[in-house]
């Protein structure tokens, strides 16, 4: 069988941080047809192939297809190809491809078995040889149509397709790895949906789907395009009808490499009339604007990729001339170039997407007219700028994760015929992304039948970012036994190392069957954690240690053959109590021994020395020494601050003044390091910078170890001064770019973007907000609703995690003077910290701290009964008791253990 109906472009497009790129066309190919084939989307692999998947239609029924793969070596111009074809009973076709985390390539089909249905099909298939390891097909939604898969964080693969018992229903399978269903659902049963485009994953597990909704009138899509929330858990969670004056479509989805998902369609205005826009939806699901194309009218958006620098690679088409152009939000369209000729038909993009070597590949189908046979369109446009950008100096890359086997027998060995992969996990504790960057593997030995890859991608690490690493290893069934060692260098794009790192794998072969005598009597202690990476760790943080390690002896173990000895002494069970687990197999003896140590900061600084012993046949066998060096952590301290200078006179003031009373509590004898970050400038004060703030705590919480890693027994303040306004009953901030002709998509939303994140953090959190200032406002439209201090309110009542003290109370304003260049509030607040006495026009003396305990601790509770009794006796003070403001905190979270300021001493 021939390759006939794919459409494969090449287009080598540096997306270089430099001058704009001009795109020139290198070569067009176009192939005829004599039947119909179809491909359905391209994916490139670790090695750098890629491969196209779809279907081919016989010439004796054109009804009947056979699923298809296309495999296409990039390293030459004329792309040789090679075609892999797979029969089953029925009808086949193939939609959709991913590779595994062991190498191996699953393809996601569907087989038809009787008119009108399908069943869900996945081929797993061994990429060195494209033989078929696997083939499953599932019985449970045996009328859906598989089209998008996706390999979830958790190492699951989800699929979404067509539920062909109803017209427009949507439903999803949740597969392991090893092709077990884990869950299979109709998640959308309205009848919406016309076409899927689209299924992406957001960074807390929930999934995206968009199309088009179902039409209701010849060449008509009703209203609109779909963009749906579906739970991990396959719960929908939101239909998300798009509904406007104008017909919207969605034509292309692209998950880009910063984990959002890039949508381009197009405007039905009249009559064969369009006008293209793009969509981008950030990794948390929310949408941020959609751009409008200044293009040519009549025309399409038909593909999309988003480049590292930002930029947007897109397809489009004028009536029948279709052409490829880089747009940038600040420069608009450039750079346009036509590359398909102008003979009339009909184009439609399945996949893009930019490749290891800085391509961008695109595949999609050609119709020259409704009765021609299908044609083959190849393409290849470079840009005439040689230079690439380049992975800044500032990336700081650590092992955040040690290296570690991943095999089917979970034993951390690999055997004859087996596939497994190497996992750690890198994080990048600088400032700037890491991005476009690969993984150079070389074997320092290696033992006989041991497959590995010598290179891998390694796309993009965001800045305070974790990611889980791979590299597949598999043993052939002439595996030796043995260990092999190899040695991985992290490189950049000028194929510079950054981090280089070993690990070693153990291989099992067939040889110790034929063995004439048996082996002697022995017991193999293999620690798992946290010494799996060497002997030695070190510990700044709390002093519980949790230690696990595996034995493998050549006879059955009980309980009372172990011992845990520290720095030389036996400890009893009843002081360090541990957890015995018998792992045996049918033909082998294993246990995992998982146990606890408190320890304590050491007066000489010396560390502890950790090792277990286990007595068998009278013969003790220990493990290797762990050492572990202890340090009490006291809490580190981290303060963000943000006050755009936005309409008002002092709130960059209150930001810098309430910042430097927290400079000096670093090593102040309770906190430990202190990390502060100030937004006040206008770059640092737009939308997307603070949304972006947001997000690094976050991470610097979820990140195993860091400089600035947030850990539980750390303290999180967060001071705002800002204006605030409410839009559609949602508290919004107004940053620097704010506009009020799109107050909603220029604001940032109190609640989803500042709380989701603060939620997920765990430690001691207290927020500040003076965000209602109005004595100084100037606009007639950003006078503040007596509704914010309500809104306000509710939301720190409905946040128990976080102690949130405000402003002002309910139906309140808050105000700023001249006479202190900074808001009644935030005054107050700067008295606070002082620690001194205050003297209240009824001559009453309040002190921050009430107690005046020696260690001059000021709690949160302490702080705000100061705060409750100043700010209404500086407004009295200011506006002669005509005018009221007092600070509000719900009262359930007053906690006077949490310590928020170590007054310095007036020694």
């Amino acid at each position: 069988m021939k390759l006939k109906l794919l459409v494969l472009g090449l287009f080598f497009l540096p997306f270089s941080n430099g001058s704009a790129q001009v795109l020139k066309e290198q070569w067009t190919k176009i192939h005829g047809s004599d039947k119909s084939e179809t491909l359905n989307s391209l994916v490139e692999l670790w090695d750098g192939q890629v491969i196209g998947v779809g279907s081919a239609s016989t010439k004796e029924d054109a009804a009947e297809a056979d699923g298809v793969i296309w495999i296409l070596n990039s390293s030459s111009s004329d792309l040789k190809r090679k075609m892999v074809q797979f029969a089953a009973p029925g009808s086949d076709t193939f939609t959709d491809a991913l590779q595994l985390k062991d190498g191996s390539v699953l393809i996601l089909g569907n087989v038809k078995v009787k008119s009108g249905m399908y069943r869900c099909r996945l081929l797993m298939l061994n990429e060195r040889n494209w033989t078929i390891i696997q083939d499953t097909i599932y019985d449970g939604l045996t009328m859906i149509y598989g089209e998008k898969m996706l390999l979830t964080r958790k190492g699951e693969i989800a699929i979404a397709g067509r539920v062909q018992g109803g017209p427009g229903n949507i439903g999803m399978y949740r597969i392991s790895a090893n092709l077990e269903s884990i869950q299979e659902k109709a998640v959308i049963q309205s009848g919406q949906y016309h076409d899927l485009t689209g299924l992406h994953e957001l960074a807390n597990g929930d999934f995206i789907l968009c199309g088009n909704a179902q039409k209701v009138g010849k060449g008509r899509t009703d209203g609109n395009y779909l963009i749906s929330t579906i739970s991990s858990d396959l719960t929908l969670k939101d239909l998300g009808y798009a509904e406007s004056r104008e017909i919207n479509s969605i034509n292309y989805a692209h998950s880009s490499y910063d984990g959002g998902l890039v949508i381009i369609g197009d405007t039905y205005i009249s009559r064969s009339v369009r006008d293209p826009w793009i969509l981008e939806i950030d990794r948390r699901g929310q949408r941020t604007n959609r751009l409008q194309l200044e293009t040519k009218p009549f025309d399409r958006g038909l593909g999309i990729v988003k480049s590292y620098d930002e930029k947007y690679f897109c397809l489009s088409n004028y009536l029948n001339e279709y052409e490829a152009f880089i747009f940038d939000q600040r420069d608009q369209k450039k750079d346009a170039k036509e590359f398909i000729p102008a003979n009339g038909g009909d184009f439609t993009v399945s996949r893009m997407l930019i490749a290891q070597n800085d391509a961008v590949w695109l595949g999609g189908n050609w119709m020259e007219n409704a009765r021609s046979k299908s044609q083959v369109i190849i393409s290849n446009i470079t840009s005439e700028s040689a230079a690439r950008g380049s992975t800044k100096s500032l990336t700081t890359l650590r092992i955040s994760k040690a290296p570690s086997l991943v095999d089917a027998n979970q034993d951390g060995l690999l055997e004859p015929d087996e596939r497994a992969y190497v996992s750690f996990s890198l994080s990048n504790e600088g400032p700037e992304d890491f991005f476009d960057g690969h993984l150079q593997v070389n074997a320092v030995n290696l033992v006989e039948g041991v497959d590995f890859y010598d290179r891998c991608p390694l796309s993009f690490i965001e800045s305070g970012g974790d990611r889980e690493i791979t590299i597949p290893i598999a043993g052939s069934n002439l595996l030796g036994s043995g260990v092999s060692d190899f040695t991985v260098s992290v490189l950049n794009q000028s194929d510079r190392s950054v981090l280089d790192l070993d690990f070693s794998i153990e291989s099992i072969g067939d040889d110790k069957i034929e063995a004439t005598t048996p082996p002697p009597a022995m017991v193999k202690i293999r620690w798992r954690a946290p010494f799996g990476a060497g002997q030695y760790v070190s510990r700044n943080r709390t002093g519980s240690e949790t230690l696990e390690l595996e034995v493998l002896p050549d006879k059955e173990l009980r309980k009372e053959h172990f011992t845990i000895y520290v720095d030389g002494v036996p400890i009893s069970d009843s002081k360090s109590p541990f957890a015995f687990e018998d792992i045996s197999t049918l033909n082998d003896f294993a246990y995992k021994l998982v146990f606890n140590l408190e320890l304590e900061e050491k007066q000489s600084g010396e560390p502890y020395e950790v090792y277990v012993q286990v007595m068998s046949d009278g013969k003790p066998y220990r493990s290797e020494v762990g050492t572990i060096f202890y340090q009490a952590r006291r809490p580190n301290l981290h303060l963000l601050a943000i006050g755009p200078e936005f309409d008002l006179n002092y709130n960059g003031n209150d930001v810098r003044d309430f910042v430097g009373m927290f400079k000096d509590q670093a090593n102040n004898g309770y906190f430990g390091q202190v990390f502060i970050d100030s937004l006040i400038t206008k770059e640092a004060t737009s939308k997307t910078a603070i949304q972006k703030q947001f997000e690094r705590l976050y991470k610097r919480f979820m990140q195993p170890a860091g400089t600035q890693k947030i850990y539980e027994n750390d303290m999180l303040i967060v001071f705002v001064s800002s204006h605030g306004k409410m839009i559609n009953e949602s508290f919004r901030i107004l940053p620097s770019d704010y506009d009020e002709t799109a107050a909603w998509s220029t604001s940032i939303d109190y609640k989803g973007d500042i709380l989701y994140f603060l939620n997920l953090i765990q430690c001691s959190k207290v927020v500040f907000i003076d965000a209602c200032h109005s004595g100084a406002a100037k606009s007639k439209d950003l006078v503040i609703s007596p509704e914010i201090s309500d809104a306000l309110n509710l939301l720190a009542e409905q946040s128990p995690g976080i102690s949130t003290i405000t402003s002002s109370s309910k139906d309140e304003l808050s105000y700023e003077d001249e006479r202190w260049k900074n808001g009644v509030f935030t005054e107050a607040l700067l008295e606070a910290l002082l620690g001194e006495p205050v003297a209240l026009q009824d001559e009453q003396i309040i002190w921050p701290n009430e107690d005046r305990d020696i260690d001059g601790l000021l709690t949160i509770g302490e702080l705000f009964r100061f705060l409750e009794k100043r700010v209404p006796d500086l407004m009295s003070r200011r506006f002669d008791g005509q005018k009221s403001q007092t600070p509000f905190m719900p009262r359930k979270e007053l906690n006077d253990k949490i310590v928020l300021y170590k007054i310095p001493s007036s020694e």
